[in-house]
């Protein structure tokens, strides 16, 4: 968990939290880079949605997109990429880690892949079993860390500004599911949000009815 000020209205607030509690904006919302709506399917174009956004890359370009097919292939028909990324897998050191990996979340997954000159890695991981994503940056480096039930492994980044750019985009993805499953869109929820709170600054509700309905509101 860290501390960030809202991009919106300035508050300092826990990066973990469903909302903001100063503009009630969602945290989905807030976190998500300013990236096109969605990253496309195909290895080509992952590609260049990772250059354009600066989520990651590896040592060429003609090896990121050999990951990266090995991604685009595996996607089923109806399955949504919400956010792609490219980094150093499992990384503990320059001398330590697995190499280049391309990472996807979808609607349906988290997906690693690495294509070697033999054979290849191919991973999917469910995303009710991902606990938690967090962000690790030092002058020089950044580190996004995935855990999950099974286990856990840092992702090492080209700079501090990818690893922030793929921390957010798959903190954005997730909550996006998570709104899904719950039946509530961003939009939805926001504009109910907001109505909840100018009745509460028009006192036509108590702040206990308030903070009541916000948490049904947020499925708390």
């Amino acid at each position: 968990m860290a501390l960030i000020n809202c991009p919106k209205c300035g508050k300092q607030i826990s990066d973990q939290g469903p909302i903001c509690p100063g503009c009630m904006t969602p945290m989905a919302q807030l976190l998500s880079p300013k990236t096109s709506p969605q990253p496309p399917r195909t290895a080509e174009g992952m590609y260049t949605y990772c250059q354009e956004n600066r989520l990651g890359s590896g040592i060429s370009k003609s090896w990121d997109l050999k990951h990266l097919r090995l991604i685009a292939e595996a996607f089923a028909p109806n399955e949504q990429v919400l956010a792609v990324f490219i980094g150093f897998h499992n990384y503990i050191s320059a001398t330590q880690h697995d190499n280049i990996f391309a990472y996807a979340v979808t609607n349906k997954r988290f997906i690693l892949a690495q294509k070697k000159l033999i054979g290849s890695i191919f991973q999917t991981i469910s995303l009710e079993n991902v606990n938690d994503v967090t962000l690790n940056t030092s002058f020089l480096k950044g580190i996004v860390t995935v855990d999950t039930i099974k286990e856990t492994f840092n992702v090492k980044c080209a700079d501090v500004k990818s690893a922030e750019n793929i921390y957010h985009a798959v903190h954005a993805a997730l909550e996006r599911v998570k709104q899904k499953g719950s039946g509530v869109s961003g939009g939805d929820l926001t504009t109910q949000l907001t109505e909840l709170k100018e009745l509460l600054r028009a006192g036509l509700i108590t702040q206990r009815d308030y903070e009541s309905k916000k948490r049904q509101l947020l499925g708390l």
